[in-house]
């Protein structure tokens, strides 16, 4: 049986690990499918090695669009999405650990949650593998440079590059369907996870979370801040409202009405869901309350957010 660090270290890392494999397979999985497009080139007509300027040429670009999105449908891209699909499935199994094993409760999710779950995986899968998904990632630009190289009667090499850079990326920038999709998989992964785990949470009535995760350049600076911290439900719910005053020193925090990262629909409640805003990959992991520092429940207590029960008011010396 794993240890109870184990699960929630586990449970953790997947937040980053994840987005990180998925960067690592489609960073060898671009060449070929530019390979592929390179391929389906040649069905445009040249005229002494420049893009000829024909009726044909326009129609032959929805053929290369449409074959390209058929190789993107099938075959290696769509193993690396059933492999991501897959990790929805382990961390599923490591929430259920963690509430578990962690913290000894008997953690059976809702419908409600579990469809939640299914429902919030499948806009995931959607993100990067669904016909409007591929359009906006990758395919319209595909489409709209191959467009303005007939029209202006483009070298076919130096079109060729263009489409080289957009597909594979180069030295200033990442490949167009590995920026885009990465910032998606991480996003959606998280939150999927944030929201399930804090659903199970409130039908367990569990008032005391931590929020939790590793240390990147791009970390910001309200997470750098809450890193660590024991929080009681009212004091996130406050955060989330941008009522950053409600911990010491998370004020300096505020750019504007929020935070530099915030999500446009922060509030309350969906901060549970959406931390830190945009490719946040912290955790807020309920905890409990028993294993909460004393000051942090006293902080709670005299803020009026948490109402102890007799026992809890005799653990934490309230009177």
């Amino acid at each position: 049986m794993a240890t109870a660090a184990k699960i929630t270290r586990d449970k953790l890392e997947a937040l980053e690990r994840v987005p990180d494999a998925w960067a690592k397979s489609i960073e060898g999985y671009q060449p070929k499918l530019f390979a592929r497009l390179s391929k389906l080139l040649a069905e445009l007509e040249t005229v002494d090695g420049s893009l000829a300027m024909t009726a044909s040429n326009l129609t032959s670009i929805n053929t290369i669009v449409n074959e390209l999105r058929a190789f993107l449908t099938q075959g290696e891209y769509v193993d690396i999405v059933k492999a991501f699909n897959n990790e929805f499935t382990v961390q599923q199994g490591l929430t259920a650990k963690y509430f578990g094993e962690v913290l000894g409760l008997d953690a059976i999710p809702t419908p409600f949650a579990a469809q939640l779950y299914q429902t919030n995986r499948a806009i995931a899968i959607d993100g990067v593998l669904g016909n409007t998904a591929l359009d906006s990632m990758l395919l319209n630009d595909v489409r709209s440079t191959l467009i303005d190289a007939v029209g202006s009667n483009s070298r076919y090499t130096n079109t060729l590059e263009s489409l080289r850079n957009l597909v594979e990326g180069n030295a200033e920038k990442e490949g167009q369907l590995l920026r885009y999709s990465r910032q998606i998989v991480s996003d959606t992964f998280a939150t999927t996870d944030r929201a399930y785990t804090q659903l199970v949470s409130e039908d367990l009535g569990l008032q005391f979370f931590r929020w939790l995760g590793g240390k990147m350049k791009t970390t910001r600076c309200l997470c750098l801040n809450l890193n660590g911290q024991y929080l009681h439900k009212g004091e996130i719910e406050q955060i989330g409202l941008s009522n950053l005053a409600v911990i010491e020193g998370l004020s300096s925090c505020k750019s504007g009405n929020f935070w530099a990262g915030a999500m446009p629909n922060t509030n309350n409640k969906t901060i549970f869901t959406v931390a830190g805003g945009y490719n946040c990959q912290h955790s807020i992991l309920p905890v409990s309350t028993f294993g909460v520092p004393k000051d942090v429940a006293l902080r709670a207590y005299n803020s009026g957010y948490f109402k102890p029960t007799p026992t809890e008011k005799e653990f934490f010396g309230i009177n």
